[in-house]
């Protein structure tokens, strides 16, 4: 059986044959046929990309307010830091920096799921060994910006005034793909497409 995704619903299809994909009252979806050697089942499930604005929580000092004179004091208790994630399906997707952990990483993303592309590519050949050249990938549109550590987020959204370069397109990958170093709560452009706020 070989699992995809879809944007528009589940699609079966046994032997290249699309069947009513609806599960019954139980949930299941009975195949009942005479089968062949060599038949085929795939399932294609719906999935679509997800751009989602949230905010950090503290371990319980709620008060506590980012200090930047000491940014390391309490990093774990810093609440309310505004941040983008960005899932399709089950999985949610990172900027990989295996590869140059010293490069590039200060993007402030568009968190809007409409102007993000989603590109799928054969699986390849066994073993998996989780490469960060993922068969399956999600463009964003971002800006870069001064962010001096990857390990604080900034305590607001990116502002035009903030970009310190023009819009450019990042590839991210599932964060599994990833083993050690990547980004997936990322900043996040205070405006959206066509300038809107």
């Amino acid at each position: 059986m070989a699992f995809c995704c879809s944007s528009e619903g589940p699609l079966l299809t046994v032997a290249g044959k699309v069947l009513d994909a609806r599960p019954d009252s139980k949930g299941f979806v009975r195949i009942e046929r005479r089968w062949s050697t060599g038949d085929t089942v795939n399932l294609t499930l719906p999935a679509e990309i997800k751009a989602r604005k949230r905010v950090t929580f503290g371990n319980g000092l709620e008060g506590r307010k980012f200090n930047s004179a000491a940014p390391w004091g309490d990093q774990n208790t810093t609440s309310n830091l505004p941040f983008c994630e960005v899932t399709r399906g089950s999985l949610t997707f990172a900027l990989p920096m295996e590869a140059d952990p010293s490069g590039e990483f200060g993007f402030a993303i568009d968190c809007d799921a409409s102007t993000m592309k989603f590109h799928a590519a054969p699986m390849p050949d066994a073993p998996w060994d989780w490469p960060l050249d993922a068969p399956l990938t999600i463009t964003a549109k971002a800006r870069p910006f001064a962010w001096a550590d990857a390990w604080r987020l900034p305590a607001k959204p990116i502002t035009a005034a903030e970009a310190t370069g023009p819009e450019k397109e990042i590839t991210l990958v599932p964060y599994g793909n990833t083993k050690v170093v990547r980004i997936s709560m990322f900043p996040y452009l205070a405006w959206g497409p066509r300038g809107r706020q």
